[in-house]
């Protein structure tokens, strides 16, 4: 598994908060079954932050693309990027390079 971070911004106020709860319902399945790591808004509420763990890029953009906010439009400008990390406050569940 590897890490993958999701940066995107929001294109309609009211669209996302219409659509807010089928998100958040998503993020938690995907919280539930694993996948998410953490995931959050900017605190300009320009956009978000989402870190997954997946197999590769493909499934990671299968869940982005999962996303009611994906879905219906609520966001645009995706930008996903595998990462790795080196130094974690907590364990990732995975180990890290040396």
């Amino acid at each position: 598994m590897a890490l993958y971070v999701l940066e995107y911004r929001y294109t309609d106020a009211e669209l996302r908060a219409r659509l807010r709860p089928r998100h958040l319902a998503y993020m938690r399945s995907l919280l539930d079954n694993g996948t998410l790591v953490l995931a959050g808004p900017w605190a300009d509420q320009s956009g978000a932050l989402v870190v997954f763990s997946a197999e590769d890029e493909g499934q990671a953009w299968a869940l982005v693309e999962a996303d009611p906010y994906t879905i219906e439009g609520a966001t645009n400008e995706h930008r996903l990027r595998e990462w790795t990390v080196v130094i974690a406050a907590q364990p990732l569940g995975r180990s890290t390079p040396g």
